[in-house]
């Protein structure tokens, strides 16, 4: 083996000194190692942009809040996650290994830590992000705000109508609708009406039960208002 190689090299040298192979000039490698790299973080930024808007849609739909309601909401929550643009953030990352890889150190790591690296790293940067671009896109309605899913599809929004703390029981303003829907807080929910007043917005998680909203979870808005005309 080792005298292939030695054979190749010499083969190698021979031709570059007869002028048959000509290497490429420094100024050209340079220009590719900074193309590479400007692509390398164009991409990366994208990833992280990704993350940024990810964040954007749990919040300004109310998703997130479902983190804070037990095993129940977990679940709930993985079923409304956004999963598209994790899968776009999942590709964007594919491409961004490909691309590394012409880098002599990424040869070192494993693709399965590099990719888990890029994602960290890309999450991290969209956490960072966040508030700063969010809020200003939010204040400058650029986002349009999404709508609230129907009464019974897991959670909904709306604003405290009535309540009775002690027995468990408030309506709410549908949102969506505007109807008015009577509901039935069961524990842990019920303990925290005590927590809420009337005129106040909420997120509640439930499932519609003949028509009335039985919900285990409740928590106040954390939405981003919108600005009134």
């Amino acid at each position: 083996m080792k005298n292939k190689f030695d054979h190749l090299k010499e083969k190698l040298m021979t031709d570059i000194a007869s002028g048959v192979l000509t290497p490429a000039p420094r100024w050209k490698k340079i220009l590719q190692s900074v193309l590479l790299v400007t692509l390398v973080l164009a991409i990366f930024l994208l990833t992280a942009l990704v993350f940024v808007y990810l964040f954007h849609a749990l919040r300004s739909a109310g998703i997130s809040a479902l983190l804070g309601f037990g095993w129940r909401g977990i679940i709930l929550f993985l079923f409304l996650i956004p999963w598209s643009l994790i899968v776009v953030d999942i590709l964007f990352v594919l491409l961004l290994i490909h691309i590394a890889k012409r880098f002599e150190i990424a040869w070192k790591v494993p693709r399965l830590y590099l990719a888990m690296f890029l994602l960290l790293a890309a999450w991290s940067a969209g956490y960072v992000l966040d508030r700063p671009v969010n809020e200003r896109m939010e204040r400058e309605e650029l986002y349009e705000r999404p709508a609230p899913p129907p009464v019974g599809e897991g959670f909904t929004h709306g604003i405290i109508l009535t309540l009775d703390a002690p027995e468990c029981i408030l309506s709410i303003v549908d949102e969506r609708t505007g109807d008015t829907i009577e509901v039935w807080a069961v524990p842990p929910a019920c303990e925290q009406l005590v927590r809420y007043d009337v005129g106040e917005s909420v997120i509640l998680a439930g499932t519609d039960e003949d028509g009335i909203l039985t919900v285990y979870g409740i928590r106040h808005d954390i939405r981003p208002s919108r600005r009134e005309d």
